[in-house]
């Protein structure tokens, strides 16, 4: 783990996951950056950009607005392990057409997700992207599942080894990792997102598209917590330092 002493403090009891990512692409080796934290007490916005701070202080208190406080801790943390000295509120995470992040301010873009008082962010060059997601694993997906699944998703998820709950969070969060990858998010059909494979490997589960061979996910346990996610990245990109 690693935590840059430039970070402003969320609160003295904040669960916070940081690491420097090795992008190993062709003969090319990328930098990017990982940042996982459970942010209960976040409530100090001084980090944001002047844009970011009006736009933060039009939502009325509530999940919404902690949420947007988060994401851009997140996001804005994994951008400080890529660029030393980095001056937090000189840095803007607007949202593109498609509600995407743009990253003014600093040369890589951001990946965002967030889910109850977690947040995780992923910074990276322009030229390689990549996408997360988390999700508490619980019964809400299971009552879901004929919605985001399709048949052929259905029959995968019973031969995976593993429980049904921790399985569909699998699925969930491959779907909306690829498309903040592709930068749609899930304004595009779900079965566009198909799930082709899940296979266990070393440090988590792996899993395949249907559509879009060319990409890969990488799906992970938080530990001590009901928290699962996925990474989805190019497919011939070898990394190193998630969760590794």
């Amino acid at each position: 783990m690693h935590t840059p002493s430039t970070f402003p403090s969320p609160d003295q009891d904040a669960f916070i996951q940081t690491q420097i990512l090795d992008l190993q692409w062709e003969t090319a080796l990328l930098p990017g950056s990982f940042f996982l934290g459970n942010l209960p007490a976040l409530q100090n916005s001084d980090f944001l950009h002047p844009n970011e701070s009006a736009r933060y202080h039009t939502y009325p208190d509530g999940p919404r607005k902690k949420s947007f406080l988060a994401g851009r801790y997140a996001a804005k943390s994994a951008l400080a392990l890529l660029n030393d000295g980095m001056s937090w509120p000189d840095i803007e995470i607007a949202s593109g057409v498609l509600n995407q992040p743009v990253v003014h301010g600093a040369p890589q873009q951001v990946s965002i997700a967030h889910c109850g008082d977690w947040a995780a962010a992923l910074a990276f060059p322009e030229e390689h992207p990549l996408g997360i997601d988390i999700e508490q694993v619980g019964a809400r997906l299971s009552h879901l599942k004929k919605l985001f699944l399709t048949p052929a998703e259905m029959t995968l998820a019973t031969k995976i080894e593993a429980p049904e709950e921790q399985a569909l969070t699998m699925f969930w969060t491959l779907k909306e990792a690829l498309s903040k990858v592709l930068k749609t998010g899930l304004t595009i059909p779900l079965e566009q997102l198909e799930v082709s494979a899940i296979q266990q490997i070393s440090t988590g589960w792996e899993g395949q598209f249907r559509h879009f061979s060319s990409f890969k996910g990488l799906c992970f346990e938080v530990p001590h917590s009901d928290i699962m996610g996925a990474l989805v990245l190019p497919r011939n990109t070898e990394i190193q330092g998630f969760f590794t």
